[in-house]
């Protein structure tokens, strides 16, 4: 049997049980090593640090597999003893966020990793040239499908539903190209004539923000969902939000990205745009056909079900470090 330790990056609003699950239902001995919301208790660094080196020393796993993302909590030399203290194990690092640089933590901890893995494939060239490891390559997010699922309502609240925290172009988190297109159609929505269910961080004191335990209970409450990323120039870069939005059942309408070709179908499984005057188009054809847009939904609920849970995600990285 495998051993796998696990580092997740556990926040309040998200804690990566479909992770937990979907290792341990591919058979795998798992420890999980929760390294951050320690820190946010404000527990001293060194201290997690050297708590990590004693599961390692204790566990001895096969694959140290980590989300330690754009954190310093463990950093390189952290993973550098760790490597001394059990030589046998691949260390594998993954963000599934993205910015428009290489954040330097994410470069220091590959001074250590076998494996760097990023959520696109427009970015690839940009992280081989930033970091220490040789091989970066592609792993794409995932989904929870005991959050995410189809209701199968037939009266919904919304005609259509985004949700997404409002970040500016350029601030504290970087640079989000991608967040004019998403403040536009959000203004172009408000306007009517849909009922358009906006829910986030920063849009303002009239809009709420929801945690993602209760996201699918919107979009299964949606006509229809919206998916606009921040970043809608990257090849093959999508976030969690699309696969939410697929595994509700409702019919998504999702901005082009460079490469959605490769996983979607235009009108069989997703219905993509380019404007806010596309999605009135497609909402409006969407509204005027039911049985077609309840047919898109399905397909795609179907898609996210068989390519991109966390289970399969998790089957895709043990069969990459030979452990499956």
């Amino acid at each position: 049997m495998a051993k796998v330790l696990y580092l997740p990056l556990n926040c309040p609003q998200t804690i990566q049980t479909g992770m937990y699950d979907a290792f341990r239902d591919l058979g795998v001995e798992l420890s999980i090593f929760d390294f951050y919301p320690p820190f946010l208790k404000r527990k001293s660094v060194q201290s997690i640090r050297g708590e990590f080196l004693q599961e390692v020393r204790r566990f001895k796993p096969d694959l140290i597999h980590m989300q330690l993302q754009f954190t310093g909590v463990i950093d390189g030399n952290t993973l550098l003893e760790a490597k001394k203290i059990h030589p046998k194990a691949i260390l594998t690092n993954w963000t599934g966020d993205i910015r428009s640089n290489v954040p330097g933590e994410f470069a220091g901890h590959s001074r250590a990793i076998d494996i760097a893995l990023i959520s696109s494939v427009g970015q690839l060239d940009l992280y081989r040239k930033a970091v220490h490891c040789g091989d970066v390559r592609y792993w794409q997010i995932g989904y929870n499908p005991k959050l995410y699922f189809p209701q199968n309502k037939t009266t919904f609240c919304h005609d259509i539903s985004f949700v997404a925290s409002k970040y500016n172009t350029r601030g504290a988190y970087g640079i989000f190209p991608g967040a004019e297109a998403r403040t536009n159609a959000a203004n172009h929505l408000l306007k009517g004539p849909w009922r358009f269910g906006l829910f986030g961080n920063g849009w303002g004191k009239r809009v709420k923000a929801i945690s993602q335990k209760t996201a699918n209970d919107v979009y299964g409450s949606s006509f229809s969902c919206l998916n606009i990323s921040n970043f809608n120039d990257v090849y093959l870069y999508f976030s969690d939000r699309m696969l939410m939005c697929l595994a509700s059942g409702r019919p998504v309408i999702s901005y082009n990205f460079p490469g959605w070709e490769a996983y979607f179908t235009d009108m069989k499984d997703i219905v993509m745009v380019n404007s806010p005057q596309g999605i009135d188009e497609k909402l409006k054809w969407l509204k005027a056909n039911p049985q077609k847009a309840n047919e898109i939904g399905r397909a795609g609920a179907e898609l996210a079900q068989k390519e991109h849970t966390y289970f399969c995600r998790a089957a895709e990285l043990l069969r990459m470090v030979g452990l499956r």
